[in-house]
């Protein structure tokens, strides 16, 4: 008998260190996973970018993403699209001539589309400052008539002569 009540200890020890040893492997905290998230940074809204020239794309991510896509809308309407970006956070992005002038969004996603994340607000891509100088030049001609001379120069941002006329 004494045999009989030491071997039901025993079993019932050993059953008990087994459900302790289950009960504290479900109460281990698992190694977090990060889900994956974009947030566009910039363009976000009111910034103004001249047409043709490079502007700089930020974003912020977190999870594993390996590269992202990035689609230009303008009235919900897909203007422009890269189809694959390294995941870095940013991105230098050249207006192309048939991207018009007029409000934007840029949205950024992960190439399946799962996760994605656009500007806050419309920015603004605008065309570049033109100068425009004039010059006019009169001169009496020996028939006593007065004969001028218009020289016209457009310019962009100063750099660059776009046209130059002259008349007589």
């Amino acid at each position: 008998m004494k045999k009989y009540i030491l071997f039901t200890i025993i079993v019932l020890l050993t059953a008990a260190i087994l459900v302790s040893q289950t009960q504290v492997k479900k109460l281990t905290p698992q190694k977090a996973q990060i889900l994956p998230s974009i947030k566009v940074l910039n363009p976000n809204g009111e910034e103004k970018s001249q047409q043709y020239k490079p502007y700089t794309i930020r974003w912020n991510s977190q999870g594993n993403i390996d590269n992202v896509r990035l689609v230009l809308l303008r009235n919900g309407n897909v203007v422009y699209i890269k189809d694959s970006e390294k995941n870095s956070g940013s991105c230098v992005w050249k207006p192309r001539k048939n991207i018009f002038p007029g409000k934007y969004k840029f949205q950024i996603m992960t190439l399946d589309r799962k996760v994605k994340d656009e500007s806050d607000g419309l920015f603004d891509i605008i065309v570049p400052e033109i100068r425009l100088v004039c010059e006019m030049t009169c001169h009496a001609t020996p028939t006593g008539g007065n004969r001028a001379l218009f020289n016209i120069s457009v310019m962009n941002n100063g750099t660059k002569i776009l046209s130059n006329v002259m008349y007589n």
